[in-house]
């Protein structure tokens, strides 16, 4: 088991406190402080909404595996239950019943990890089982290849929905999610404020991760689709509206992220038709990385590809930077080898070849 730095720190510090402790200090339920940790310390460290939602789903099915299968009910359930063979148990449990990948399953023990964490600011017990916590390993992810759209996937997708009962509405939010770039959860946030007219220019407003705020282009025939919507479904709309919704209670309520997710699904069935290219899974994500990929490959600088995809850093972009056939060629070509060494001839036999070979404890 190895300790970062900060949680040697951490530790530390919590250790020297718990000296000082009463000897019976009393364990907590494990939902005493679920409430203030989700909506109070995650927003004080700023967690987007998607990632409080996805804290929020980790720990609930932790206690209600606790519940419903230890029959260990929220009044009985405690910190001190989350030992290293009690959360293995819960997390085997999520894979063979709920079919959950690797990724999700250590998404699912770190996001435990840090809420034990915070209890221990008010129990400082919680530190022994934070580091029977540290003594499940991760599992290994094997890295899938990510899904790419080539423009031309994009067309015939495009062109399947078209005619479809919503097509207009979903041709454009596949538009943007591909042009813009934007993450799914980013498009869902968008409200009719957030399209900005500047000198006939459009562009979106869009807020992404950690509240970062960047501008985003649209292009002349894209902008020209989304007047034409916004005077058929934003007539008469505050600003306030979600760009994107549907009507819930006789209200326009946002789509969800799942919502898109179905919309872009189906968008491939239909074009699949066609274009048996398309992969066989979508994500609306593929839209972006494929875009961030294509700007990449035509030869934008990466600087510009992480601003247009509002990367806080350019090491986060380089996933999405896979060179082109033509650019390989092009890096082969500037590193040819000079005139003089084309003809050259080896100054060596074969024999010598072999000994130098043998002398590096080579087998010829």
């Amino acid at each position: 088991m190895r300790l970062t730095t900060n949680e040697k720190a951490l530790i530390g510090a919590y250790m020297e406190r718990a000296s000082q402790a009463p000897q019976n200090e009393k364990i907590p339920l494990f939902c005493d402080h679920t409430l203030r940790y989700l909506n109070v310390e995650l927003k004080r460290l700023q967690r987007s909404k998607f990632t409080i939602n996805s804290i929020t789903s980790s720990l609930s099915l932790l206690v209600r595996y606790a519940w419903q299968v230890r029959g260990l009910g929220p009044d009985v359930f405690s910190i001190s239950h989350c030992t290293s063979d009690f959360i293995r148990d819960w997390l085997n449990y999520e894979i063979t019943e709920h079919k959950i990948s690797a990724a999700t399953r250590n998404l699912r023990l770190s996001h435990l990890r840090c809420y034990v964490v915070f209890v221990a600011e008010f129990c400082f017990k919680a530190c022994s089982i934070y580091l029977s916590l540290k003594q499940i390993p991760k599992m290994k992810v094997i890295q899938q290849e990510k899904t790419l759209l080539t423009e031309g996937n994009i067309s015939s997708m495009l062109k399947a929905v078209i005619n479809t009962e919503k097509g207009k509405r979903n041709v454009l939010i596949l538009l943007i999610l591909y042009e813009c770039a934007i993450r799914v959860s980013e498009l869902t946030a968008l409200m009719v404020k957030d399209v900005i007219n500047i000198d006939g220019k459009y562009r979106l407003n869009v807020m992404g991760k950690g509240k970062r705020q960047r501008y985003t282009p649209i292009k002349e025939e894209t902008a020209e689709m989304l007047k034409a919507y916004l005077r058929v479904f934003h007539e008469s709309s505050s600003p306030d509206t979600p760009l994107f919704y549907s009507i819930r209670k006789e209200k326009p309520v946002a789509l969800t992220v799942k919502t898109v997710e179905t919309i872009v699904n189906q968008a491939a069935e239909l074009a699949r038709e066609h274009d048996p290219t398309i992969p066989r899974r979508v994500h609306p994500h593929a839209f972006r990385r494929s875009k961030a990929t294509a700007l990449y490959q035509k030869g934008t600088p990466i600087e510009i590809v992480s601003s247009f995809i509002g990367h806080s850093s350019t090491e986060t972009t380089k996933i999405y930077t896979t060179p082109s056939e033509e650019q390989l060629r092009k890096a082969m070509e500037k590193c040819g080898f000079p005139d003089e060494w084309k003809n050259a001839k080896a100054n060596y036999t074969e024999d010598d070849l072999k000994k130098k070979i043998v002398a590096c404890g080579l087998t010829p």
